[in-house]
């Protein structure tokens, strides 16, 4: 089957069909991200990471400014700092998301780091047991929380208005 590359990097399939609303992707790669939700959604052992899952897709297909996609990449990469820079749990990292979207009127666009991580979603698509692809996910965070180094502080400052 013929390839092409996603903006995240993913070599996918090249096939026509749908894509998310305001987040840029190939419809390849937006079939496989629904592939690996389809996963974890159908075996609860495939669940322990879902919000980084989430989290990861959102902020490496980040798409053009608009009101919707300036909130998406700021509470994502704030559930990723929650994650990775003060290892709280994902239950924790989604509660103080929802708190903090009140305050999306203050959020500004995050101009996008040159690359979005050195993991994509095939990593993860690839991965042969609930264990691989729990580990395959947290290193998916990682990759992405550390690819927007450049907006840290700034994801910090945000969330001490809920922390």
């Amino acid at each position: 089957m013929k390839t092409v590359t996603c903006f995240c990097g993913a070599q996918v399939p090249d096939i026509e069909g749908p894509v998310h609303a305001y987040m840029d992707s190939t419809p390849g790669c937006w079939n496989r991200y629904g592939d690996i939700l389809a996963r974890e959604y159908s075996d609860i052992n495939y669940m322990k990471f879902h919000q980084i899952t989430v989290d990861s897709f959102a902020c490496q297909h980040y798409g053009m400014p608009s009101p919707q996609s300036i909130q998406s990449v700021n509470l994502h990469l704030a559930s990723l700092h929650l994650i990775f820079a003060r290892g709280k749990d994902m239950v924790f990292a989604n509660h103080s998301i929802q708190q903090l979207a009140k305050f999306k009127s203050e959020f500004t666009w995050l101009v996008p780091p040159i690359s979005v991580g050195f993991i994509n979603l095939i990593h993860i698509w690839s991965a042969k047991n609930p264990k691989d692809h729990v580990e395959r996910v947290y290193e998916w965070g990682k990759s992405t929380w550390a690819a927007w180094s450049g907006h840290h502080k700034t994801i910090e400052i945000l969330l001490s208005r809920v922390l």
